[in-house]
């Protein structure tokens, strides 16, 4: 199977604060949601959280938020 990169779109917030908090902030997040609901409607892939992952679903991260 492919790698996720070559079969998905993948997006990164930046944290506010920076580690060890790694908060986004609130505006930043509803942001991302309009963004990923755009994307999905563009390409007309289901809003659903079977299509929509957190990027830990799908590789290994050290991030504790994803």
């Amino acid at each position: 199977m492919a790698s996720p990169n070559q079969r998905s779109i993948g997006i990164d917030n930046l944290y506010s604060a920076g580690a060890p908090s790694c908060k986004v902030d609130t505006k930043t997040v509803a942001n991302c949601a309009l963004l990923v609901a755009d994307i999905c409607k563009r390409y007309g892939t289901p809003l659903d959280r079977k299509h929509v992952l957190d990027r830990n679903e799908l590789t290994a991260t050290a991030c504790p938020v994803g």
